[in-house]
């Protein structure tokens, strides 16, 4: 039987919420975690793009889905929405101990996006709750985009993808984006060297001067058990580095 598009959406939508949030929310601990809706849409023909949420926006929280990602394998769609659903995660949970107003917002998408990378990987490595994540082997084998890497090898490809992404410098128009960018590469490269002693593969020649400034604030995230003092100690870290990168970069808001 063929189904019509708006079939499938309503079947993916009681998989989605019914099924892999209510997971997620065991997962990360918290059954008080907000309703969303869901928004789906073709993107170039790409899966590429797989999905997003924005919480900071005002209510509801919409989460776009690619229909073209769809047809990629359970795991690899259950692990990309672990990985949006941290958002909102984060988003409730970050308020509780920072004002995120104005500057401070550069913080909270430094911080999800970094933590968002480490529960996706831990869930494509099957651990089923965030307090309980183990050490694993390099050679551990993950879904990704119709076919399996090995833990080492998806690590490279990210570093590769990270590279390719700023061959030149940073400017005004993507300071943010390279900051965002340099944390989502660095939480799956924190978390492959915390838990598989990996090391970092990332380094651009440009990122030199300000290397450890970046592996500094990515070992504070990576605890994710920090205090209220804690957090707004990495959000200023995350604030001053930015200025610094925009006096570089002579960059402006």
């Amino acid at each position: 039987m063929c189904r019509t598009k708006e079939e499938v959406k309503k079947k993916w939508d009681i998989i989605i919420k019914n099924e892999i949030y209510e997971e997620y929310k065991r997962f990360c601990n918290n059954d008080n975690l907000p309703d969303f809706e869901t928004e789906y849409s073709e993107v170039n023909g790409s899966a590429g793009y797989a999905m997003s949420v924005n919480p900071i926006l005002r209510p509801p929280i919409i989460l776009h889905i690619n229909t073209d990602f769809m047809i990629q394998k359970p795991e690899l769609i259950k692990q990309s929405l672990f990985h949006e659903f941290t958002h909102i995660y984060d988003w409730i949970e970050l308020q509780k101990v920072v004002m995120l107003m104005n500057n401070k917002i550069i913080f909270y998408r430094v911080y999800t996006e970094f933590h968002a990378k480490q529960v996706e990987l831990a869930c494509a490595l099957g651990f089923e709750n965030i307090d309980k994540y183990k050490e694993f082997k390099s050679s551990t084998q993950i879904p990704y985009y119709g076919s399996v890497l090995k833990l080492n090898e998806n690590l490279s490809t990210e570093a590769e993808n990270y590279r390719d992404r700023f061959i030149e410098e940073p400017n005004k128009t993507n300071l943010d984006d390279f900051i965002l960018t340099t944390f989502y590469y660095l939480g799956t490269a924190s978390f492959c060297k915390k838990y598989c002693s990996i090391d970092y593969l990332w380094s651009t020649e440009f990122l030199e001067e300000f290397e450890n400034d970046f592996i500094d604030i990515a070992m504070d995230l990576t605890k994710f058990e920090n205090t209220k003092d804690e957090i707004n100690c990495i959000a200023e870290k995350v604030i001053k580095l930015k200025d610094i990168l925009k006096l570089k970069y002579k960059s402006v808001d």
